[in-house]
C-alpha cells in the first residue's frame, strides 16, 4: 500500500495517472475511487466507485466464480450486482457490526480471488476527504490482502506525516508513504521521456 504525499497542486493525481497507464501497459486491471471534498458523499463511495467499476465491466460467470458466497453481501455496497447475479439469495439480516465484517471479508475475498488472474491495483484519490467507513474498508483490507494487489493513494500529510482525513487520523494503516520530492527520482528511472512530459505538463 502506497500513499502519494504531497500539498495541493503539487502533481499527486498526475503522478498516480501516470502510475496507472504503466500499470496497464504492463498487464494490470486498474480502477479507481474518488473522495469528496463536500459533504453528503454517500458511506463507501470510493469503493462503490471502484468496485463498481469492476462489476460493471466483469462477466457475470467471472464475478459469480470471484464473488462466491459473498455475493450476496457485496450486493449492499453494490446494488448494480443484483442485476448481473440475480440468483443470490439474500444474507439475513444481522447486528450492524456483524453485518460490517460479513461486507469487509467478503470484498476482501473477491479482490484476492480477481487478483489471482490478473494484477489488480487500486487507485484512491484524496484520501484525506475519506469518510470512516470507506476508511474501516481500506484498513481490513490493508491487513488482510498483504502484497496480493496494490493499493495508492494520493492525500494531504500534516506537519507530523500522519494523515488527518474527514474523521479521523490515520495513523494505523500498515502503508508507505512517499512525498512528492522522493517519489520524482523513482518517476525518472521509471517513466519514459514521453511520460515525464505528461506528468510535467499536467503539474
Amino acid at each position: 500500500m502506497i500513499i502519494l504525499a504531497g500539498e495541493p497542486g503539487i502533481g499527486k493525481t498526475r503522478t498516480a495517472q501516470e502510475l496507472a497507464s504503466l500499470a496497464e501497459t504492463r498487464g494490470a486491471k486498474v480502477r479507481w475511487g474518488w473522495n469528496c471534498e463536500e459533504e453528503g458523499a454517500p458511506p463507501y463511495w470510493p469503493w462503490v466507485q471502484s468496485i463498481g467499476s469492476f462489476v460493471n465491466e466483469e462477466d457475470p460467470d467471472q464475478l459469480s466464480s470471484a464473488m462466491g458466497p459473498g455475493a450476496a453481501h457485496i450486493a449492499e455496497l453494490i446494488p448494480s450486482l443484483r442485476e448481473k447475479l440475480p440468483d443470490f439469495t439474500d444474507p439475513p439480516a444481522l447486528e450492524p457490526e456483524l453485518a460490517r465484517f460479513r461486507l469487509f471479508d467478503s470484498v476482501t475475498d473477491f479482490l484476492k480471488n480477481a487478483s489471482q488472474t490478473q494484477p489488480l491495483v487500486i487507485f484512491l484519490d484524496d484520501l484525506h476527504w475519506g469518510d470512516r467507513a470507506s476508511l474501516l474498508l481500506l484498513e481490513f483490507l490493508a491487513r488482510g490482502m498483504g502484497w496480493v494487489f496494490d493499493f495508492t493513494m494520493t492525500a494531504k500529510p500534516q506537519v507530523d506525516g500522519t494523515l488527518v482525513t474527514r474523521d479521523q487520523k490515520i495513523t494505523n494503516f500498515p502503508i508507505f508513504m512517499l512525498p512528492m520530492k522522493l517519489m520524482m527520482p523513482l518517476i525518472v528511472k521509471k517513466f519514459d521521456k514521453k511520460m515525464l512530459n505528461n506528468l510535467e505538463a499536467g503539474s
